[in-house]
Order: structure tokens, then C-alpha cells, then sequence
């Protein structure tokens, strides 16, 4: 037999694993702090303000203003971090709540309807892939109150076209080409590597997006295939928001809007 059917086949890696391999430095944890929230953000969190002064999780927490927000509002809050600069910073910053380097899908330790809210704002449980998303929703079904909200935002199909490869906008805003001119090798490299993995399935895409550099791969989904998801794992979708906070209604594909905000409540 031909030698050359004898070559290894290399494993595809995993979304998951892909994203894993990328840790913010303290000095990027400690810039993260200082994001503002947004419109669309503020109009689910000040919605749903009662939920949220009782026992809270935050998933991939970083200390910002969506941390201190979530600490001030509520009874107890639990935050989930990604990486000891992160965990540290937020303890260091938010001294009553409780926070812990764990991932977001580790929830075996929490009981049953443990929370009345659960917040994952910066898209974060766009970092998994379909399955592992999918996995994240039964076990927050599981821990989140009969009566509870799970709020999150998440990157919207609707606008994959406007996901731009790596120079495209370059020189767009001449005051900041210089800088994006600096870091287009590394980005040309990133989507080079990470391009091939990029999947379009029946309702979501994983897509290579220029965060952190093109280092990264987001789940996108558009506002009805996130109602159908969450009705599959045992939410009600309560309302979808926009990043200027209007209502994203059934149909709708919310062209412009990256990224689009919901809330759910376990259902029946």
C-alpha cells in the first residue's frame, strides 16, 4: 500500500480550545475595566433590577462597571473569570463580592435555582461552540430561580457581512492607520490560522472577528435562532434589545447591531 495513506490525520481543534489559548495580560484585564456600559446593556439591567438585588452570577466577570454595577445592586454576587489577572483585579476592586477563576460551564458546586440572576455581558458565551453552548444552557436552566432572568448579549448573525478580514478599513481614518498598519501582520497571521476554522451551520456561524487582533472565534446567531435555542433548553425569551435599546422584535435581523442583548426566564 501507498506509504502516503499512511499520513496523520490532525485533529480539528475545538472552539473552545482556540479561545482558551487566549489570556488577557494584567495591563489588558486592568483596560478592560474602564468599558463603558451601553444603552442597550443599562436598559436590561435597570428592567430587571429586582431580580438582580438578590443572589447574582456573573459569567466571565472582569471588574468593569457591569461588575460594580451587578456588587452594588445585589444582595450577593458570584463572578466567573477566565484568568488569575482578571480574578485578582476584580477581587481587588470589588472586595464583597466573591469571585473565582473557574469556567463558565465548571457549575456543578451551585444548587438547584441558586440564583435569581445570571448576567454574561461581552458576549461571552460566544467563546463556545454550538454544542458547548448548548451544554452552558441546561446547566444555567439548572441553577438559575423558577422565577429568575438570565441576561446576555451575543454576536448577531445579521451582520456577518459587515465581519471585515484583516485590512479592509485600514486606511479609512488616516489618524488611525499607523496603528492598525502596526498590528495588520499579526491579525493577517491570526486569520490565516484561525480562517479555516470559521463554520456556517443551519442558524449560526462561527466566525473569525477582528477582536484581540482576529486571536478569536465568536458564535453568531441571529434574534429568532437565539428564541428557538433558548426555547430548546428551557427558557422563555422575555425581550431582545438593540445596543440603543430598542426592541429587536420577532423577523427582525437588526442590520448594524453587532451585537444584541437578551433576557429569558426558565420556562414552563
Amino acid at each position: 500500500m501507498d506509504e502516503l495513506s499512511f499520513r496523520p490525520v490532525v485533529a480539528r481543534p475545538s472552539v473552545e480550545t482556540v479561545n482558551a489559548h487566549h489570556w488577557p495580560s494584567r495591563r489588558q484585564a486592568r483596560r478592560r475595566t474602564k468599558r463603558q456600559l451601553g444603552v442597550g446593556e443599562l436598559t436590561l439591567l435597570i428592567r430587571y433590577r429586582r431580580a438582580l438585588s438578590g443572589a447574582v452570577l456573573e459569567l466571565g466577570a472582569r471588574g468593569d462597571r457591569l461588575t460594580a454595577l451587578l456588587a452594588a445592586q445585589s444582595q450577593s454576587l458570584i463572578g466567573l473569570g477566565r484568568s488569575s489577572p482578571t480574578v485578582e483585579l476584580c477581587r481587588s476592586l470589588h472586595p464583597t463580592a466573591r469571585f473565582l477563576e473557574r469556567d463558565m460551564r465548571d457549575l456543578d458546586s451551585f444548587e438547584d435555582g441558586q440564583f435569581e440572576a445570571i448576567v454574561a455581558g461581552h458576549a461571552e458565551i460566544d467563546l463556545l461552540g454550538d454544542a458547548q453552548r448548548r451544554l452552558l444552557l441546561d446547566r444555567l436552566r439548572r441553577i438559575v430561580a423558577p422565577d429568575g432572568v438570565l441576561i446576555f448579549s451575543s454576536h448577531n448573525l445579521g451582520c456577518e457581512s459587515l465581519v471585515a478580514p484583516p485590512g479592509r478599513h485600514l486606511g479609512l481614518n488616516p489618524l488611525r492607520a499607523l496603528p492598525r498598519l502596526a498590528r495588520l501582520p499579526r491579525g493577517l497571521s491570526n486569520r490565516a490560522r484561525l480562517g479555516r476554522l470559521q463554520e456556517r451551520e443551519h442558524g449560526y456561524a462561527i466566525l473569525n472577528t477582528p477582536a484581540e487582533d482576529y486571536s478569536l472565534l465568536h458564535y453568531h446567531i441571529s434574534r429568532d435562532g437565539q428564541e428557538r435555542q433558548l426555547g430548546e433548553h428551557g427558557f422563555l425569551l422575555l425581550e431582545c434589545v438593540a445596543p440603543d435599546g430598542a426592541e429587536v422584535g420577532l423577523g427582525s435581523f437588526a442590520y448594524g447591531s453587532r451585537q444584541l442583548y437578551y433576557a429569558a426566564t426558565p420556562g414552563l
